[in-house]
C-alpha cells in the first residue's frame, strides 16, 4: 500500500514539473479576447511639428490649430494656419488685390488676410502665373516644418514668379515671412521681366523677411531673386543659401531703382 501511495505521488510531482516546462502565460491562460487594431483615418489632420527653435517668432506657438490642406486657394482666403498634406499643386493664383474698378481683369480679393502656411516636408507647385499677388493688408508667411518643403513655380517671364506685392484701394501689404523652406525655380525660366523669386512694387509695412532657405535655379531680366521698384521697403535675409540665381541686366541677387534696407547675415551666395 506504502509502495502504491509513492508511485501515485512520484506521478502527480512529475506532472507538475513537465506542465511547469511547457511555454505558456498568464495570459494565455486566462485572456483569450485579441486586442483590437486601431487603423488610422486616412482623412485624420497629420500631427505638425512644430520646429520650436521658431515656434515664438514664426509660428505664433505651438497652440493654434492648423488645418489639413491641400493647394486649394479658395481655402486659404479664410485665413488661419494651413498644413499641406501631400505634394500639391495650388488650384490658381492667390491674390489680395482689391481693385473692382480696375479697367482690366478687375479682382476683388480679401483684404487684410493674415495666412500661415506649413508646407511640412512636401512641394507645393505653382499654377501658370505667379503664386501670390498680395496687397491690402496681407499678411503671409510660409515655412518648413520637416525639412525639403519646397515652392516650386512653373511660370517663367512673369514678374515676381513666386510673390508680387502691389498697393490697392486697401493698402499695401503687410508683411511676406519665408523661412526654412526651399525655393525652386528650375522649371521657370523667364529673363525678359524683372524679379526672379519676387518683385516689390510697394512699401510693405512690416517688410519681407527671408530666413533659413535655400533660393536656387532662379533668373530675370533684373534681379534674379528680386526686384524693388518703390522706396522704403526692410529686407530681412539670414542663414540662407542662394544658388544658380542670375540676372540678364543688373543684380543676379538683388536689384533695386529705389533706397531700401537690406539686412544680411550668415547667408551664401
Amino acid at each position: 500500500m506504502d509502495n502504491l501511495l509513492k508511485r501515485v505521488l512520484s506521478l502527480a510531482v512529475a506532472l507538475v514539473m513537465v506542465i511547469g516546462l511547457m511555454p505558456w502565460n498568464a495570459a494565455s491562460v486566462y485572456a483569450t479576447e485579441e486586442t483590437p487594431v486601431e487603423t488610422p483615418d486616412e482623412n485624420e489632420m497629420p500631427e505638425v511639428s512644430i520646429n520650436e527653435t521658431h515656434a515664438s517668432a514664426h509660428y505664433a506657438g505651438a497652440d493654434v490649430e492648423w488645418k489639413a490642406w491641400s493647394g486649394n486657394r479658395e481655402e486659404l482666403y479664410e485665413g488661419g494656419y494651413f498644413c499641406l498634406t501631400e505634394d500639391a499643386t495650388l488650384s490658381g493664383l492667390v491674390t489680395t488685390e482689391h481693385d473692382p474698378d480696375r479697367a482690366t481683369s478687375p479682382v476683388t480679393g480679401v483684404g487684410n488676410l493674415k495666412v500661415t502656411i506649413c508646407l511640412h516636408g512636401h512641394t507645393l507647385t505653382g499654377p501658370n502665373t505667379r503664386m501670390f499677388r498680395l496687397s491690402g493688408g496681407a499678411d503671409f508667411t510660409i515655412v518648413d516644418c520637416q525639412g525639403g518643403g519646397t515652392l516650386k513655380p512653373v511660370k517663367g517671364n512673369i514678374q515676381g514668379k513666386i510673390a508680387g506685392f502691389w498697393s490697392d484701394d486697401n493698402g499695401a501689404p503687410k508683411a511676406f515671412n519665408l523661412y526654412d523652406v526651399i525655393l525652386d525655380g528650375s522649371a521657370c525660366s523667364g529673363t525678359t521681366v524683372n524679379g526672379g523669386v519676387m518683385s516689390v512694387g510697394t512699401k510693405l509695412t512690416d517688410g519681407i523677411n527671408i530666413k533659413g532657405c535655400t533660393i536656387k535655379s532662379f533668373d530675370a531680366l533684373n534681379g534674379g531673386v528680386i526686384y524693388v521698384n518703390a522706396e522704403g521697403n526692410t529686407f530681412n535675409i539670414a542663414d540662407t543659401t542662394i544658388t544658380d540665381c542670375d540676372a540678364a541686366t543688373d543684380g543676379g541677387v538683388f536689384c533695386t531703382t529705389r533706397k531700401q534696407t537690406l539686412n544680411m547675415s550668415g547667408c551664401t551666395v
